[in-house]
């Protein structure tokens, strides 16, 4: 069996899901700042951080989607495999810290990336 074959397809499955969560954080995030100007409210304060956070959010997904390919130099394996893991604890934590604030399905989606995270970072310890 090929090296990496399942870290590789798990890569690129946990790296368009990323994608598409921040694709669509950025929409809602861009309809309430169109909404507020459009209603005079006063939430330019809380928007001015959008972009940077969809721009390091989409930076994440293709560091997991990319990364994958290189998993035969061993710099590249131990810096995928810590990255997984960490991704993998931090979405957990959020999915644990946003329990009914965001809405279940959008929680469960977290917490299901979460643990791709982990998976993959167990199947790039493993070489598989």
């Amino acid at each position: 069996m090929k090296e990496y074959i399942f870290t590789k397809t798990l890569g690129i499955i946990a790296g368009t899901l990323i994608i598409l969560l921040t694709i669509g954080f950025g929409i809602l995030s861009f309809i309430g700042m169109s909404l507020a100007k459009a209603l005079n409210a006063s939430a330019d304060d809380s928007t001015t951080y959008v972009l940077p956070i969809v721009m390091i959010l989409l930076l994440l997904g293709v560091i997991t989607a990319v990364v994958p390919f290189w998993l035969k130099r061993k710099a590249a394996q131990v810096f995928y495999t810590g990255f997984s893991f960490v991704m993998g604890i931090a979405l957990i934590v959020a999915f644990f810290l946003s329990v009914s604030a965001i809405g279940t399905e959008e929680e469960i989606f977290i917490l299901c990336v979460g643990i791709f995270y982990l998976l993959l970072g167990f199947l790039a310890k493993k070489r598989l």
